[in-house]
């Protein structure tokens, strides 16, 4: 229910209801609630256990990067705040500037090479310096990293036709047969 978004579907949703998706409020807890009981990455959801909309789009960047999940869930299970790990490309650069002290040019050079699987070895030694080690290592093993921005749409879409599957399930169902037709 939350990897793919459909935009056309929620048009349809809207025509079916007459609910206007846009008036859905992502601070409603049955969403949350409601992913946390579906099937789709049950695991990785349990692990990560989502509270509000920027534990989703981390879960989205999780899910949609390369060696990204992987590299960090030993952190993740250990208590790691999301915020302090790499779930999308964008908190590279706002992470090595705020709280490691690198210069906005170089953060954006190493956070570039980051999240195109390029690696860190020319920084690796002042990363090193300025990081704790845990971060040099997940730095070192994302191969692909999704953006913020791509991340927060799926995770909105998703949402919004989630929204539709609580409250609207006839509309929902007649939606997902039309679209998907039944296996």
């Amino acid at each position: 229910m939350l990897g793919h978004s459909d935009p056309t579907m929620l048009k349809e949703l809207k025509d079916f209801t007459g609910f206007d998706f846009k008036e859905i409020r992502f601070n409603n807890p049955v969403l949350y609630d409601g992913i946390l009981n579906s099937d789709f990455t049950m695991k990785t959801l349990s692990e990560l256990k989502p509270k509000n909309m920027f534990d989703l789009i981390a879960f989205s960047g999780y899910s949609h990067g390369t060696a990204v999940l992987e590299c960090q869930m030993p952190y993740i299970k250990q208590g790691f705040k999301t915020q302090d790990l790499i779930p999308y490309r964008d908190i590279i650069f706002k992470q090595l500037t705020q709280k490691y002290g690198f210069e906005p040019k170089e953060a954006f050079t190493i956070s570039e090479s980051v999240r195109k699987g390029k690696g860190i070895e020319k920084w690796k030694q002042k990363l090193l310096s300025n990081c704790p080690e845990w971060y040099v290592e997940i730095l070192n093993t994302i191969k692909y990293l999704f953006p913020q921005s791509h991340a927060t749409a799926y995770i909105i879409n998703a949402l919004r036709i989630f929204y539709y599957k609580i409250y609207y399930p006839q509309a929902f169902y007649a939606s997902a047969i039309n679209r998907y037709g039944i296996t």
